[in-house]
């Protein structure tokens, strides 16, 4: 029986762990997937714009994030699931010191790291040293007396700009982006669009980022990009000839986000009375309570107001919780059927109604029109008194 025991136990144990080690990575894909070769940015040299995409076995059912200790900037490594193979992460923000390499990426499930499938190895991408700009010196003092302009020159970008500021994400392959953004700049003169390449450092972006130029006679490009929710083009710049990074004369002001939430209230969910009728007194009936609940709260109980042709005077509103209690006055023989609820004076949309009649009282303080029942009272009290008169005059 003991033996049954541990038995089960380690069938469990087995179990669980299979569960949490099930998610393992199949291998990864760097962007560029050659060596690059480092470019001056605020006085050093490195490669950045590299991103790496992370096959693994299943699609998880966690978070994905990533570590990198060796990055050279304090930004962290953003890791973003692909649009179209949701058993595939992205991730960016890698930028590498000249002869630095990826050795030390941590992928983690999480807050677990994941191991590699047999036979997987770690990305061994290096950023080299430049050679193209000791190679344009060297022909530049060889042909110094040239007039034409060297090819490595880079231009300077005179303004760049967002078609828009915002823009709401929409959904695709489960994730949220803003698609189609446009980014327009003009150079100080016209080169190759195949010289000219958008980068970032730790922006999750993807997109069809490459460059095209609006008119072959003047120096006015153009690309677009799918920006991830909640991501900005605050560290946007575009390289020159692969080598040179050009200085924007501005940061672009973009964000991707969502609309904020309407929280003003559209409905009326439901209605109540604390009871369907009332006896009304001096032609009217008073303190007739309706509760009622919205979809969304407003942020001022001043919005609300209640309306019915049979209500007169001026409700009252109270709240307790999310529910609204609204006070009034009924005209006698006045009902609810068309009570309203209203936001700000629109009128809410409400399948609910209420059910409620002021009733004409009929006792003993009640009028008839022609005073017959106040006679009748009178001459049925003085009938009344001469009988008993007449009773006790007997009895004497």
């Amino acid at each position: 029986m003991m033996i049954n025991k541990y038995l089960t136990l380690l069938f469990v144990c087995l179990l669980i762990g299979n569960v949490y080690s099930a998610t393992t990575i199949k291998g990864y894909t760097t962007t560029p997937n050659t060596n690059p070769e480092s470019v001056e940015d605020n006085g050093s040299k490195v490669c950045s714009g590299i991103t790496v995409d992370v096959k693994l076995s299943e699609k998880p059912t966690g978070t994905i994030t990533a570590k990198f200790p060796n990055n050279d900037k304090s930004a962290p490594i953003t890791a973003v699931v692909s649009k179209t193979d949701p058993d595939t992460y992205t991730l960016s923000g890698f930028v590498l010191k000249e002869e630095g390499n990826l050795d030390g990426i941590e992928v983690l499930l999480d807050g677990t790291v994941l191991a590699n499938d047999a036979g997987v190895t770690p990305p061994t991408l290096k950023c080299l040293a430049s050679t193209t700009n000791s190679s344009s010196e060297a022909g530049s003092s060889n042909h110094s007396g040239s007039t034409s302009e060297s090819v490595d020159t880079p231009p300077a970008i005179k303004s760049i700009s967002v078609s828009q500021a915002t823009m709401e994400p929409t959904i695709n392959s489960g994730q949220k982006f803003c698609t189609g953004v446009k980014v327009n700049f003009q150079l100080d003169k016209i080169v190759q669009t195949s010289y000219l390449e958008p980068k970032y450092n730790s922006f999750p972006a993807t997109g069809k980022n490459t460059v095209t130029i609006d008119d072959s006679t003047k120096p006015d490009y153009y690309f677009t990009l799918d920006v991830s929710l909640n991501g900005n083009l605050d560290d946007l710049y575009i390289l020159y000839n692969k080598t040179t990074k050009i200085t924007l004369p501005n940061q672009i002001s973009f964000k991707c986000q969502e609309a904020a939430a309407n929280t003003d209230p559209t409905s009326v969910k439901t209605l109540t009375t604390q009871t369907s009728s009332a006896k009304s007194k001096d032609g009217i009936c008073s303190g007739v309570t309706v509760d009622f609940t919205l979809d969304n709260e407003p942020t001022a109980i001043t919005d609300i107001t209640v309306a019915s042709a049979s209500i007169t005077g001026t409700p009252s509103i109270t709240k307790s919780g999310t529910t609204y209690s609204a006070t009034f006055i009924v005209k006698e023989g006045g009902d609810l059927s068309d009570f309203q609820v209203n936001f700000k004076g629109t009128p809410l949309k409400s399948t609910a109604s209420v059910t409620f009649k002021c009733e004409k009282d009929s006792g003993t303080n009640s009028h008839s029109d022609d005073g017959s029942t106040s006679s009748s009272l009178s001459a049925n009290t003085i009938a009344v008194f001469c009988f008993t008169a007449f009773l006790l005059f007997i009895s004497n």
